[in-house]
């Protein structure tokens, strides 16, 4: 009996010894939390500027926020699309592929909004579908440069797609 229970207390305690993550991993490796940045987009989704916030997920998964449009009927840059008053927002789910810092971003999302004028508004009119295929340059620190250059087409659900591409520069923000 003395023997049954000397090997029954050795073969539970076995998987005491066992680790769960690879050896050499620790929670201070900066590369096992979410990246975040801020950024502004020219052109991209919205008519000019636009305002995105990113959350990239250690597997390299991640979403953004953004949000652009004029309060009110002003146009500061002469462009049709923005005469009235316009509010767009977009949410998508990102995919990265790469490492270090250069990536090759995807992303799939949709757009919505509020389109005062719509007889002279230039892109599909929300709601849509929003694409994005690009070069991301995406720095693991805080407080460094990220730069993203990206094909990003709309799709709306009752119209024609429109084809564009836009240009973004921020920051990445501590975490």
């Amino acid at each position: 009996m003395k023997n049954f229970l000397l090997i029954s207390f050795l073969l539970l305690s076995l998987p005491a010894l066992a680790y769960s993550q690879e050896r050499g991993w620790s929670p201070q490796q900066t590369s096992d939390y979410p990246r975040h940045s801020l950024y502004l987009e020219y052109a991209g989704h919205s008519p000019f500027l636009s305002l995105n916030y990113d959350l990239l997920f250690p597997f390299k998964f991640g979403i953004r926020g953004s949000i652009s449009g004029w309060p009110s009927g002003e146009n500061p840059v002469g462009l049709r699309s923005l005469d009235g008053r316009s509010v767009l927002g977009m949410i998508s789910i990102l995919k990265f592929f790469g490492k270090d810092i250069h990536f090759f971003e995807t992303g799939a999302g949709f757009a919505y909004g509020n389109i005062e004028n719509k007889e002279s508004w230039q892109l599909p009119l929300p709601p849509s579908l929003a694409f994005s295929a690009g070069y991301r340059l995406y720095p693991d620190e805080a407080n460094k440069s990220t730069i993203k250059l990206a094909f990003t087409p709309l799709v709306p659900f009752d119209g024609k797609p429109v084809y564009r591409f836009g240009i973004s520069i921020g920051v990445t923000l501590s975490r």
